[in-house]
C-alpha cells in the first residue's frame, strides 16, 4: 500500500480536501495538515531523523503516528489532538481520522484498515482486526472483531449499526 512518490501522496492528501485553497498556508500553518505533512516526511526520512520528524509531530501536534505505519494516499486527520496509529497498522487510501481515535496492538498484532474508511471520535480499533471498504466506525466505539466493508459500527465492544453497502460511493457515480 505504500506509495514510493512522497509528493504524489502529498498531492493527493490535499486533493481530498477541497476546501483549501492555498496549499502553502494549508500546510504552514494548519494542524490537520501539519500532521500528515510530518507523517509522510519521517515516513521518507531514516533513522534518527524519522524519529526525530515523529516525535516533533507528537510535541506539535498531539499526533503519535510511527513511521512504519502504512497508510496510503487521502489520509484526513480532522482534529489531530490524541490520535495514536501504531508502528504496524496498515490502511488504505483515503483515510479518514478524527480527535482521539487509536488504532494499536493486542498481543503485538495490529489492524488493518480498508480503503475510504472513517473512524470518528474517541474510536479505537485494538489487536488483529480488519476494517472493510466504505467502513465507518462510530465515535467512543472500541472495534475487536472484523468490520465488514460498508458497514457502520458503534458501542462497546463495537456491533453493527447499518447493513453493508453493496457497492462503492465511487461506483455509484460512475
Amino acid at each position: 500500500m505504500r506509495e514510493k512518490g512522497l509528493l504524489s501522496c502529498f498531492v493527493k492528501d490535499l486533493r481530498e480536501d477541497r476546501s483549501i485553497c492555498w496549499v502553502l498556508i494549508a500546510y504552514c500553518f494548519k494542524p490537520r495538515y501539519q500532521a500528515v505533512v510530518l507523517y509522510r516526511l519521517s515516513q521518507w526520512a531514516s533513522g534518527c531523523l524519522a524519529l526525530w520528524i515523529a516525535k516533533r509531530n507528537l510535541v506539535r501536534n498531539g499526533v503519535d503516528i510511527s513511521q512504519s505505519a502504512d497508510i496510503g494516499k487521502g489520509l484526513k486527520i480532522e482534529h489531530p489532538v490524541g490520535v495514536v496509529v501504531g508502528r504496524h497498522v496498515r490502511a488504505g487510501e483515503r483515510l479518514t481520522l478524527y480527535h482521539g481515535v487509536t488504532l494499536g496492538q493486542k498481543n503485538e498484532q495490529y489492524p488493518v484498515i480498508g480503503n475510504n474508511v472513517t473512524i470518528y471520535q474517541g474510536a479505537m480499533v485494538i489487536g488483529a482486526v480488519h476494517v472493510g471498504d466504505n467502513a465507518v466506525v462510530a465515535p467512543g466505539s472500541i472495534v475487536l472483531c472484523d468490520v465488514p466493508a460498508g458497514v457502520t459500527v458503534g458501542g462497546v465492544p463495537a456491533r453493527p449499526l447499518s447493513k453493508p453497502i453493496k457497492e462503492s460511493h465511487e461506483a455509484r457515480i460512475q
